[in-house]
């Protein structure tokens, strides 16, 4: 049995408000694609960037030890040529208090005789 016109023309409208939606959500879902695509690129170049940032960091640490030991080195040989007594030896006590190196010529112990 044929449907009266009115009731056609309602059901068209229904259908077609339907589809408008669904093309709306569609073009949603193709924009946020679209940013997810964007999104796992922008990640993918902070990972590698933060890789990199890693392994500087690491290289870094391994010249800072070796800095430290060639500093001490020298810190020490500077204080067993001069002595405490010297300029050098108490600029360098000045700089550098935490260190703890016994000196190759100590000044002789005060007498109180």
């Amino acid at each position: 049995m044929p449907r009266p016109p009115r009731q056609s023309s309602e059901r068209a409208g229904q259908l077609e408000a339907t589809l408008n939606s669904c093309r709306r959500r569609l073009g949603e879902l193709r924009e946020l694609r679209r940013q997810v695509r964007q999104l796992e690129e922008c990640n993918a170049s902070h990972a590698e960037r933060t890789r990199q940032l890693e392994e500087e960091l690491r290289r870094a640490g391994s010249l800072r030890a070796q800095l430290e030991a060639q500093r001490r080195q020298v810190w020490v040989g500077a204080w067993t040529r001069t002595g405490v007594g010297s300029p050098l030896g108490w600029l360098l006590t000045l700089a550098y208090p935490q260190q703890s190196a016994e000196p190759v010529h100590p000044e002789p112990a005060p007498s109180f005789t």
